[in-house]
């Protein structure tokens, strides 16, 4: 009797304590228009910075922020308070990204760069290169 209780109790609290991990996780959904056309169509970038406003800073020389950049232009969710960067493509290939990269602006070119390299990601580079009307230079 008193082993199932303390069963009980265990349970409980591992069930507080996984219901504080999912409050820490946020998510901040792809802008992409594509995102309405075709089920589970957006990639997702798993990173450690917590704060969505970090995300704010611009990319690059451009006056755009490296949220919109991966949102809009990239078709990707960010999904904030994960213990890895890791880049999750359309086809469920996992891209994990260098560990030293905690800074916004290189975690978004390292997405962009692995992006770029596949097959719709090299169409969106185009789009996002044609728009800003600039060179990129990601290294």
């Amino acid at each position: 009797m008193f082993k199932n209780i303390l069963i009980y109790i265990l349970l409980f609290i591992c069930l507080i304590f996984a219901n504080e991990n999912k409050k820490k996780v946020k998510v901040l959904e792809s802008l992409s228009s594509s995102k309405k056309i075709m089920k589970n169509s957006s990639r997702k970038l798993y990173t450690t910075i917590k704060n969505e406003k970090v995300f704010d800073k611009l990319f690059i020389n451009t006056s755009l922020s490296c949220a919109y950049v991966i949102r809009y232009y990239f078709n990707t969710e960010i999904i904030l308070g994960y213990h890895t960067n890791k880049l999750v493509s359309l086809d469920g290939s996992i891209f994990y990204l260098k560990k030293e990269n905690k800074n916004p602006e290189n975690i978004t070119k390292e997405v962009i760069e692995i992006i770029s390299s596949m097959f719709y990601g090299s169409k969106e580079f185009e789009l996002f290169k044609n728009s800003i009307d600039e060179n990129i230079k990601l290294n």
